[in-house]
């Protein structure tokens, strides 16, 4: 049998299927003749292990689906038998089944099993899958001892969904004396990454760039809340920070737009407050922030920062930083993740040799495919995170350590290279 499919992941994907037809042998039914009599029919049920089936999700299916339907059941034979026992594992691991009385669906991975009749058991729910191959073993076992089971394996295919993207870097301040040699064009580098096959070749509507002395706190502020809300469920949201990271007496912090007056900073500064705030109206799915913002060692503003504070400059800024995807964690249930330049030791260290900074530099070469361990075709938080950790304490001889925050799977894909 032959059955034409058109699969709802993936518009422009038709495919025929072949299923093999199998008779089941629940009841075996054997016939004798007595002599010249009428045949007389002997019935014999059919006793042997219990038969599994599933319904979905299909083996060796495709999707782009993070979370399917489990649905299936199991029939017991023979007089008085009956399903003792079902365990369902995922990847290795045990999902929670529980038995119920009547159909509800529970939270993903938690299963439920119902008797529909003492020979008869229907196990339903939701799986939640990684990207790449999974693996989803059922197993059961009946009053008698007997067992089946039954494997299934779904591919996750990576999907970015649609990315909405603000990218701000200022070299340029209003205040000459908080300048920077590379913020400006690191920030348009990785906007050309965006805009690049690999980083999904973002169209004008769903990225912004933000340099010099367009980077004021207002466009800023507007930009993100203009831009990124227009994001749903299904999309990824990511934002690019290079400028200072500054902190005031009431230890507030700041990012430092073009027009930023750090003795009036809380009025031309953009705080990691209104930050949140605006991240919080998001609806996308996932939210990808790299900061690149602990550049006071290099400037002007530096030397004016150590005198009006009695305490460690960059360590007090990268700390406030990397608590960032923290505070978003809890208001929030959009997955966010940040990398930040620098951990709380380590200033953002910029050069010619590089180009630029040595954290765009890493970054960028790692998502255009240097950072793919595993030689798939996505690189994915942890291959990124594993090649910034390395790479950039390997260029900088230990002096700038950078720090991955992270509240999405690991193998979440950032960018496509094959």
């Amino acid at each position: 049998m032959s059955v034409r499919v058109n699969q709802a992941d993936f518009d422009d994907l038709n495919t025929t299927v072949a299923y093999r037809l199998e008779r089941q042998t629940a009841l075996v039914q054997k016939v004798k003749t007595i002599g010249g009599s009428a045949a007389s029919n002997s019935i014999t049920a059919y006793s042997g292990p219990p038969e599994l089936y599933i319904n979905s999700p299909n083996m060796n299916v495709t999707t782009i689906k993070e979370i399917v339907d489990l649905h299936g059941s199991v029939m017991a034979f023979g007089r008085g038998n009956a399903v003792e026992e079902l365990t369902i594992t995922l990847n290795g691991s045990s999902l929670t089944v529980i038995p119920v009385q009547e159909e509800i669906r529970l939270d993903p991975n938690q299963i439920t099993r119902r008797a529909m009749e003492e020979e008869k058991t229907i196990f339903d729910g939701l799986i939640k899958l990684r990207p790449g191959v999974n693996e989803l073993k059922i197993k059961c076992r009946d009053r008698n001892g007997q067992k089946s089971d039954r494997v299934i394996r779904i591919t996750k295919k990576a999907k970015l969904g649609n990315i909405y993207a603000v990218v701000v870097g200022i070299s340029n301040f209003a205040n000459s004396e908080y300048n920077l040699d590379y913020a400006a064009s690191d920030a348009t580098k990785f906007y050309n990454f965006l805009r690049s096959k690999a980083g999904g070749q973002l169209p004008d509507n769903q990225i912004k760039l933000l340099s010099n002395f367009s980077a004021t706190r207002a466009n800023v502020i507007g930009s993100l809340n203009n831009l990124l809300g227009r994001s749903t469920r299904e999309d990824t949201v990511e934002i690019y920070l290079a400028t200072h990271g500054y902190i005031d007496f009431n230890g507030d912090f700041y990012y430092i737009c073009y027009d930023t007056d750090i003795e009036n900073v809380m009025a031309t500064g953009f705080s990691d407050r209104e930050l949140t705030d605006v991240l919080k109206k998001i609806n996308a799915g996932k939210i990808i922030i790299y900061l690149d913002a602990c550049h006071s060692g290099v400037s002007g503003l530096g030397e004016r920062y150590a005198k009006r504070r009695d305490i460690g400059v960059y360590g007090d800024v990268n700390e406030r930083i990397n608590g960032l995807v923290g505070a978003l964690s809890k208001i929030s249930q959009t997955g966010v993740v940040t990398f930040s330049a620098s951990s709380t030791e380590g200033y953002s260290l910029e050069n010619q040799k590089w180009d630029g900074g040595v954290f765009t530099h890493c970054l960028i070469n790692g998502l255009k495919g240097a950072a793919n361990q595993n030689a798939d075709e996505w690189v994915d938080i942890n291959e990124i995170d594993n090649y910034l950790r390395k790479n950039i304490m390997v260029l900088t001889g230990g002096k700038q350590k950078p720090k991955m925050n992270n509240r999405l799977s690991g193998e979440t894909p950032l960018s496509k290279v094959r």
